[in-house]
């Protein structure tokens, strides 16, 4: 009787048992399905086009091969796309799509960026570092006069679209062709080796109003003469014009051992040349930057006028390449900007590096370097950005039993696309009270929900993996505004000492007050894409607002009474950053 009893129970906790595990199991294949379905609406439909005479022959394969490792496909300028980059300037052609287009779509072109890369216009400007010129047929008496009473100057005749550069006598000089100028030849340029050059700096316009604008610091692009500039024969124009078949660096002995035997890159290839010399580079390549600044703060209103006709002006950005030429006394003259600088290497494969990250950093500057999921469902994208497959051993799946001690990393993660796959990275924890898996959960103290979203999220994009998509929300997009994750209030405000006194939002620094930027929507908007920009910046480097030296930071910027009032209040909070965080300065 005993056992029979016992064997009843034991056979009801067994079938007991077995429903329970049923259950589960059932549950658990529910949870499995919605998890994948969070995932994929997770993955970002992100889209980019090319337009352009050439952009399908090849000459934009850089930029097509950066924009497929993020994860975007390419598709036509009438699709639905995140990004349209532009060989020809495509406000007259096209102009009927660029006034209907939406806030979370980009154009890597302003309206009006010719203001400043007109030739005959930026010759003629008058402007500091820039060799005199005189626009003919209109300024030629201006240019006699001035060749009269400067004798020993040598002229070169140029056009707008750049062609037939020469040097000419001034009875030699048709002074009655339209759109073209005469401009003041730099007679006694630096030789390396014997060989003239230009220097090709890259630059990022983000904002015209207020105006930011950043310079790539990764390097330059260094171009010299085919041939030898002396004996100079103004008849060979190989002696003194870099053409389309320049010398390259790694065909100039002087940089060429550290180029490419040695690994660097061509500025500093240049900068350990010039130190050779007895002379800094810095004070060489602030030149630059000053003749930059100078240039965009020229044109900042014409660009901001023809903007202003636009849906948005944060829909566009502007990469453009100065080239300057050194002379011999090391002075810095500023040639030509170039709009859609060349980016193909097809001519000179070593320069694809360069293109690649120009382009890169470019798109990270501008919100737009996120990768993403590829098609390829096996693979999954590691720190350093190469693909691991999910059976390689350093791939670890987070189980599901984790989901309520990571509630953040879940939310966090599936912004970056895949939330339950995590790598993980093998180590020792150090000494001390040192926490594994400290506590990132803020259930019990919400307010600290932001500090752990940041922790998370600075950590993940540290180790390569904080690449932010699209939303599902077409109504705010992570193009439109960045997430607190990336910048919340706390990162925005600036003069705690003042603040605290402000009573009127009337007061320039009091509207970089908490309480006044609340009132102010626009401004708020404009501050976070300014903090975005420097999170992202890559090798890029600020240079409107200027840099900040410590004692400029506590006295304030120079000049700022000549600025626009929305110009003004940039630089102020960039000031007020530099304050509060050295590396702003």
């Amino acid at each position: 009787m005993f056992g029979h009893s016992m064997l009843l129970r034991i056979s009801k906790y067994f079938l007991l048992t077995l429903f329970v595990l049923s259950v589960f199991l059932y549950l658990l294949k529910i949870e499995s399905r919605l998890v994948e379905k969070q995932s994929n609406n997770c993955v970002p439909q992100r889209k980019y086009a090319l337009y352009g005479r050439h952009a399908e022959e090849g000459i934009l394969q850089h930029v097509e091969e950066v924009m497929d490792s993020l994860g975007y496909s390419n598709t036509s300028i009438d699709d639905d796309w995140s990004l349209l980059w532009c060989h020809d300037y495509p406000f007259k052609k096209l102009k009927p799509r660029m006034m209907k287009i939406k806030p979370n779509q980009m154009v890597n072109h302003f309206p009006g960026s010719g203001y400043i890369t007109n030739k005959v216009n930026l010759a003629t400007s008058g402007l500091p570092y820039v060799p005199k010129a005189f626009k003919l047929p209109n300024q030629k008496g201006e240019f006699k006069d001035y060749a009269f009473k400067n004798p020993e100057k040598l002229f070169v005749i140029k056009s707008n679209n750049h062609r037939g550069i020469n040097i000419r006598k001034i009875t030699d000089v048709d002074l009655e062709v339209e759109g073209t100028f005469v401009q003041e030849f730099i007679d006694e340029p630096l030789l390396i080796d014997g060989y003239k050059f230009d220097i090709g700096v890259y630059i990022v316009i983000t904002s015209i109003d207020p105006l930011r604008a950043y310079l790539y610091d990764g390097d330059v692009l260094l171009r010299f003469c085919p041939e030898k500039y002396e004996p100079l024969d103004v008849n060979n124009t190989d002696k003194y014009v870099v053409h389309d078949n320049y010398r390259p660096v790694w065909e100039v002995a002087s940089l060429a051992k550290h180029f490419k035997n040695s690994g660097f890159g061509m500025k500093a290839s240049l900068d350990t040349y010039l130190k050779s010399q007895g002379k800094n580079p810095e004070e060489i390549w602030q030149q630059a930057y000053e003749a930059i600044r100078a240039i965009l703060l020229s044109k900042e209103q014409a660009l901001v006028t023809t903007t202003e006709a636009y849906p948005s002006k944060r829909s566009f950005f502007e990469l453009m390449r100065f080239d300057f030429a050194l002379d011999r006394y090391f002075r810095m003259y500023i040639m030509e900007a170039n709009m859609s600088p060349n980016l193909s290497s097809e001519h000179f494969p070593p320069n694809r590096l360069l293109y690649l990250q120009v382009i890169y950093s470019t798109l990270s500057l501008v919100g737009l370097g996120r990768r993403g999921h590829t098609d390829n469902t096996e693979m999954v994208w590691d720190p350093g950005f190469q693909k691991l497959p999910r059976d390689q051993p350093d791939y670890k799946p987070v189980g599901k039993e984790q989901y309520g001690f990571l509630e953040h990393w879940r939310k966090m993660t599936c912004i970056f696309y895949d939330w339950y796959h995590v790598r993980y990275e093998r180590g020792h924890c150090g000494i001390g009270r040192a926490n594994m898996s400290p506590n990132l959960s803020s259930e019990h103290f919400p307010p600290n929900r932001l500090l752990y979203l940041q922790v998370i999220y600075s950590t993940l994009s540290l180790v390569g993996l904080g690449r932010r998509g699209h939303t599902d929300n077409t109504e705010m997009t992570w193009l439109q505004a960045p997430l607190e994750t990336e910048a919340a209030m706390k990162d925005i405000v600036v003069f705690p000492e003042i603040c605290g006194k402000c009573t009127s939002c009337n007061e320039q620094r009091c509207k970089l007050c908490l309480w006044c930027l609340d009132k102010n929507k626009e401004l708020k908007e404009t501050l976070f894409f300014a903090h975005r920009e420097f999170m992202n910046r890559h090798f890029y480097r600020r240079i409107i607002p200027p840099p900040l030296s410590e004692a400029e930071a506590k006295s304030g910027y120079e000049a700022i009474e000549g600025l626009t009032e929305i110009n003004q209040i940039m630089h102020e909070w960039i000031r007020g950053k530099c304050l509060l965080d050295k590396s702003w300065c």
